[in-house]
């Protein structure tokens, strides 16, 4: 029997959309890539509010709370850290590095690896500049 209403239709679409098959898209999968597209989107907003208190300051700012509340409304989270904290920032040589601790849930400096599911990488943390670059 086929569900009817408006979660058959998203289950639909988000299956068409990921490329898995119908009867694989689960709430552990959907929840998995909401967590992974919000924190890609943190990411995205609180790198625009870095490069432009940086134009407008000639530096990085040394927390991201700096940012409050001129730039950002708040300190941004990171959805897939475990304890609920804030997206991974510091500055090293006058330069600043943003990341997301990934889908492993685990802090590892900001080092990257190539093994990917998706936009994600399954190891290490998640950087803005490996999204782009592939």
């Amino acid at each position: 029997m086929v569900r009817q209403g408006w979660h058959s239709h998203l289950t639909v679409l988000l299956a068409e959309w990921s490329g898995m098959p119908i009867v694989s898209v689960n709430t552990d999968f959907l929840r998995q890539q909401y967590l992974q597209h919000k924190t890609l989107m943190h990411l995205l907003a609180t790198d625009m509010a870095l490069q432009g208190f940086q134009r407008q300051n000639g530096r990085p700012p040394d927390t991201l709370a700096e940012l409050v509340p001129n730039w950002l409304p708040r300190v941004p989270q990171d959805a897939l850290a475990i304890d609920g904290g804030p997206l991974k920032y510091k500055v090293v040589h006058g330069q600043y590095e943003l990341y997301s601790v990934g889908t492993n849930g685990i802090d590892e400096n900001g080092a990257v690896t190539e093994k990917q599911t998706g936009f994600m990488p399954i190891e290490g943390d998640f950087r803005l500049e490996g999204f782009f670059a592939n």
